[in-house]
């Protein structure tokens, strides 16, 4: 590893549910995890193995039931719910499978949207440069007035990359990124994700179920994650 700087790291995480019919359903069992900055991190696993939950405890978007997750040195687990909301507007990315981009908005207007809720309205003319130097980067200018619904499923997922990177976060999350795209567009997120580790610095985690993901082996780090655990 090139920077051997610790990030993000999760000791001895569990997660439980309660299901439908009263039950305990554990999702994470005593996970231990350690992120490095510039960092990509694949986590492999079946569905139901527990790798969106452990996603969502490392990004802070689910606290876990027991165990410990560290963001430098803020203990993610124990923040208060509005301090937790700032460092996932301020240090994280997230990019989703369905994109989440906002159909009533623009490109543009979906790039800007989570530095308006944190920035002074005088700084908009820096912060759209902003967005245009991402999306020019990403290959998409063309499309910064353009509606989501005229996008392609490529098109929305760079859109949904150029977003994570607007308020260049220290790691960005990607759940799925690649889930619902053809294998010639899945290739080309992939290489857009090398490209932001490399250019951003930014350190990456990626939840797949796609086994053949090809990525470069020398700051790659791969898991599996199978009933909740590390194998």
């Amino acid at each position: 590893m090139s920077n051997e700087r610790i990030i993000l790291e999760t000791r001895g995480a569990r997660k439980e549910y309660i299901s439908s019919y009263n039950q305990k359903c554990l999702a994470l069992d005593r996970v231990n995890l350690k992120i490095y900055a510039n960092e990509i991190l694949c986590i492999i696993g079946e569905s139901g193995s527990g790798k969106s939950t452990l996603l969502n405890v490392l990004g802070g978007l689910t606290r876990p039931s027991n165990g410990e997750v560290f963001f430098f040195d803020h203990r993610l687990h124990e923040l208060k719910d509005e301090e937790l909301a700032r460092i996932r507007n301020q240090n994280f990315g997230f990019i989703f499978q369905f994109h989440n981009l906002l159909p009533e908005f623009t490109v543009l207007e979906n790039l800007l949207m989570p530095l308006m809720l944190t920035k002074d309205k005088k700084c908009f003319g820096s912060i759209t440069e902003k967005a245009r130097v991402l999306l020019r980067k990403l290959g998409i200018i063309e499309k910064i007035n353009n509606f989501p619904k005229e996008l392609s499923g490529g098109e929305s997922q760079r859109v949904a990359i150029a977003r994570a990177l607007i308020n260049e976060p220290d790691i960005i999350f990607a759940d799925e990124p690649t889930g619902n795209l053809d294998a010639k567009n899945r290739e080309r997120i992939y290489d857009i994700l090398e490209e932001v580790n490399e250019n951003f610095s930014s350190s990456i985690v990626i939840v797949t179920h796609d086994k053949d993901i090809k990525l470069k082996d020398y700051k790659t780090k791969t898991i599996c994650l199978k009933d909740g655990q590390v194998i």
